[in-house]
């Protein structure tokens, strides 16, 4: 896995991955199994061929993989790099085709923003609690 992190303004973290086929091709066999007993005319349940089920539920099939391989990169990932999040964990992936290295880009919110009034003078950033001077 190749990953390279980048600073931007307010506390966000951009975190790119890139990973080969060859660590991806379970998760795509996982998504092909979860339609395996998906009905098709013609066929009894678990016994569609894999080109009709592809061709049937390819794009379904790409799309569930593509969920679950950005899912699991970013976790190691964040995990590798020692990152936390205070805010929500955004991930963009590109095209996820069979073969091919998939890409993934994740922003992370390094910064807890609150309203609170007694505590206007309070930042929070992971791991640390300072008060404004």
């Amino acid at each position: 896995m190749n990953t390279r992190l980048t600073a931007h303004a307010d506390d966000m973290l951009v975190l790119e991955i890139e990973e080969l086929w060859e660590a991806l091709a379970e998760d795509y066999k996982d998504a092909c199994k979860l339609y395996q007993n998906a009905p098709i005319l013609g066929y009894p349940p678990g016994q569609v061929p894999d080109s009709v089920l592809i061709k049937h539920y390819g794009q379904r099939i790409l799309a569930t993989a593509a969920k679950t391989s950005s899912q699991r990169l970013a976790r190691e990932a964040m995990l590798d790099a020692r990152l936390h999040s205070l805010g929500p964990v955004i991930i963009r992936h590109g095209a996820f085709m069979p073969g091919q290295s998939f890409q993934i880009t994740v922003e992370i919110n390094r910064r807890l923003m609150t309203q609170i009034p007694e505590y206007a003078d309070y930042t929070y950033a992971a791991g640390t609690l300072a008060a404004a001077r």
